[in-house]
Formats: C-alpha cells, sequence, structure tokens
C-alpha cells in the first residue's frame, strides 16, 4: 500500500460553514486515494479528544489553516495547535498552507512567512473560489506525495551517492564532514529526498503574481506571464544563509531583517546561482516590466503613486522618515549611523495590494534589464531586455531610504546603475 500525505485541517469552531465548503473539494482527493484527511469531527464517540488532536499533529504531513479572525483570536489555535504545526514546519517535518478565508490582520502574525492561499489578492470566501483553495492544495498534496514515494523507495542519500563523486561536484573532502563542503552535500541529499530543499529561505515567501496586460511607464502596452515574487527583498539574514558569509562591503552590520545592500548586480548573480545549487528552483531577478506591473498591483492595480498607496509614508521608507538628516557630498558610513538615518527591517509598513512590501523606497532593488535610456522597444512580452543599451549598466527600480518622495514614485523611481556598483542604497528582490 502507498504511504498517503495526511492532511491536518484547523480551524476555529466559529468557521466550521467555511470548513464544510472547502471539504467538499478536498474529499474529491481523498476518494481518488491521494491523501487522507483529518478534522476535529473525524473524532468518534469515546475517544479522548484532546489526546487524538495531539497525534495527529504529531503525524501529519500537510497543515491547512483556515484563516480568518475567529482563527487568529482562538486561544487552542495559538496554544496548542499552531505552535506544534509551526515547530514541525520548522523541522522540516510537515507542509503548512495558510488559506486566508476571510479579510483578517494575518499579515501581522506569524502566518506571513508561510505559504498563503489568496484569489487573486482576494480571501478566498469573497469569491466563493473554493475549488480554486482545493487545487493550491492539491499541489502539495502531489508534492508530499513525491517526498513520501522517494522516501520510502530510496536508499538514504549517504549510502545512494558515491562521496569522491560528490567531493568533485562539490569541492569538499570525502574523509573530513567537518569540511566547508560538507553542508552542501547534506543539503544536496534533502533535495533528492525530499523534492523541496529544507534550506531554501524563500520556498514560503514566494507570491503566484497572476500575468495581464498594462502598460509600462504609463505608456507602452506589454503582456506578462504568470510569474512569482518575493513578499520582501532578500535580507541580510537570508544572504547570510546562502552565501555563509555578509557581503564584503556591507554598511549597516547587525541589521538581520534589513535589506540586503552594498551588493552589485554581478554580486546578485553569484549569490542566485549558489541559491538554484543549493535549493533545485530557478530563482532569477524580475524583469524591469514584472516589477514594475507588480509594484502597481499587477492585475488589481488601483492607480497608486507608490506600491500600495498615495502616501508614501504608509508604504515606504524614505528621506523624511528614515532618520531625518539630509546628507551631501561623500556617504560618510559614520555620519549616517550617528545619526540612524538608514535602510529599516522589511515588512514594517503597509502591504500593497499582491501582498507585496517596500517595493517603494527602503532600497533600490536591481532588475535583469540591460539600461535603456528609453522604454522604446521594451520586449512584447515582459521578459528582461538585455540587448543593446549600456551593457555595463542594469536597471534599479523603487527609491531608496535616502531619497525625497519625489524620487519614488513607481512611474518615476527607474535608474541604470553599473555592474559592479555597490551602493548603500540597493538591494534586490527574487523573481521566479
Amino acid at each position: 500500500m502507498p504511504i498517503l500525505p495526511k492532511i491536518f485541517i484547523a480551524y476555529a469552531h466559529e468557521d466550521k460553514p467555511l470548513l464544510q465548503k472547502l471539504r467538499t473539494h478536498l474529499n474529491v482527493m481523498k476518494r481518488q486515494q491521494h491523501c487522507e484527511i483529518f478534522f476535529d469531527g473525524e473524532i468518534m464517540s469515546g475517544e479522548t479528544w484532546d489526546k487524538r488532536l495531539k497525534d495527529e499533529l504529531h503525524t501529519a504531513h500537510i497543515f491547512v489553516l483556515l484563516v480568518t479572525a475567529e482563527f487568529l483570536d482562538s486561544d487552542y489555535v495559538n496554544e496548542t495547535e499552531l505552535p506544534k504545526i509551526l515547530e514541525r514546519r520548522m523541522k522540516g517535518e510537515a507542509e503548512v498552507v495558510a488559506v486566508i478565508m476571510k479579510d483578517c490582520l494575518w499579515e501581522m502574525t506569524e502566518l506571513q512567512h508561510l505559504q498563503v492561499v489568496l484569489y487573486d489578492g482576494n480571501p478566498v470566501e469573497e469569491y466563493n473560489a473554493y475549488a480554486y483553495a482545493a487545487r493550491e492544495v492539491f499541489k502539495v498534496i502531489m508534492n508530499q506525495n513525491n517526498k513520501l514515494s522517494s522516501a520510502k523507495e530510496t536508499i538514504p542519500f549517504p549510502v545512494r551517492r558515491n562521496p569522491k563523486h560528490l567531493s568533485t561536484e562539490f569541492g569538499f573532502d570525502h574523509e573530513n564532514i567537518e569540511s566547508p563542503g560538507f553542508n552542501e552535500i547534506r543539503r544536496a541529499g534533502d533535495k533528492a529526498l525530499f523534492g523541496v530543499s529544507l534550506y531554501d529561505p524563500f520556498h514560503d515567501l514566494m507570491l503566484p503574481i497572476q500575468g495581464g496586460n498594462f502598460r509600462m511607464g504609463g505608456t507602452r502596452p506589454v503582456p506578462l506571464k504568470d510569474f512569482h515574487l518575493c513578499k520582501h527583498p532578500v535580507t541580510h539574514a537570508q544572504w547570510r544563509v546562502i552565501m555563509d558569509s555578509d557581503p564584503s562591503k556591507m554598511a549597516f552590520i547587525g541589521s538581520n531583517d534589513c535589506p540586503v545592500e552594498k551588493v552589485s548586480w554581478e554580486d546578485v548573480q553569484v549569490f542566485i546561482k549558489k541559491l538554484n545549487v543549493k535549493t533545485g528552483e530557478n530563482y532569477r531577478l524580475s524583469s524591469e516590466a514584472e516589477w514594475e506591473f507588480a509594484a502597481r498591483g499587477g492585475k488589481k492595480s488601483r492607480k497608486y503613486n507608490y506600491a500600495g498607496s498615495d502616501d508614501l509614508d504608509e508604504v515606504g521608507w524614505f528621506w523624511e522618515n528614515s532618520g531625518g538628516i539630509k546628507l551631501s557630498g561623500d556617504w560618510d558610513r559614520d555620519n549616517i549611523i550617528k545619526n540612524n538615518c538608514q535602510t529599516h527591517p522589511v515588512m514594517q509598513k503597509k502591504v500593497n495590494v499582491l501582498g507585496l512590501y517596500d517595493m517603494s523606497g527602503n532600497v533600490w532593488e536591481w532588475c535583469q534589464d540591460t539600461w535603456h535610456d528609453s522604454l522604446a522597444g521594451v520586449p512584447k512580452d515582459g521578459s528582461a531586455w538585455t540587448s543593446g543599451g549600456d551593457q555595463t549598466r542594469r536597471v534599479v527600480r523603487g527609491g531608496a531610504w535616502f531619497n525625497d518622495a519625489r524620487n519614488c514614485p513607481i512611474g518615476v523611481s527607474r535608474a541604470g546603475r553599473d555592474i559592479d556598483s555597490r551602493s548603500l542604497g540597493i538591494g534586490f528582490r527574487l523573481a521566479r
């Protein structure tokens, strides 16, 4: 008999009608023997309710959270279920999918770091999009099916592969497990056994962006395919996880949750290459068209001046709220830090309609495109424009903490920088 992924549905009792709607769709997968499903209604008369729930919390492969205000306010959810669910996720023992059922403040909780299901940026119940939510869960089920099949049929990684072959692949001394390449082998083993690397700090942060038509720069019609974009710029802590060190020229030392800066476009390419080797994914920089489309709110654009608002102070860090000192002449690092004028932790400001943070201000963000003075000739499919132009420079978008508000509007915040330039106002955001 195949091992079936076990789903645990966590919800607030007030939301039982919503649970029944989603279960109607999920039961199709159960009937087709793609998974097993547990919720507290499965507990039989005579069973010890609390013990059965805790047993299921320890053995589930997938947790589906039905997120509403009632769910976020539930004592049992917050004190018993959620701590164990997040612990098992952190250990790589289970996947967690947060289905946003009703409008609530989920982005202000630890759920902001999870894989989230919204329907075109909206709560599922608002559009009765239960079939869509079930399909998103099904993707996770199939991924778990692959993991369980691999775990059952495959000899554990260190035995299955030749250490000397790995030493060639990763530059590692196979006689010494303390050597620098050993973690690379362990991560490759996770990928081979479990399908998704347990060491991917971006896996749950990549938001699906539905493509569509828009006018780039307000004038150029560009159609875009679906893509994914990270909900915030890459942070210092995330850089360190992949590169095993801080950027060599970093300005703001110790700011783990702040966007990484002082990284050139070339540095970013090295980071992405190493990230993709470690995770087996296909991360990249966004095209300039993708960046602008997402900053404007995609198909749900409300035509704001900045990414999420007409008030920059609501959505971004810029000169007036990042320290209150106007600098001139050379960038003096000691003077900047002394006056607390610098980058700020990500996700502190208002999110835009697509769930993206910090697209206006904080740091400029590298795009893949070569710099062109004009958007005339931009690719008609929304891909990165890498032919022609100034091949020594690449596009940055969004504005930074040291810019005036007039430099940060979506349609204005566009510039070209040398590919080897390391500025304390330039970072980057991942796409896929």
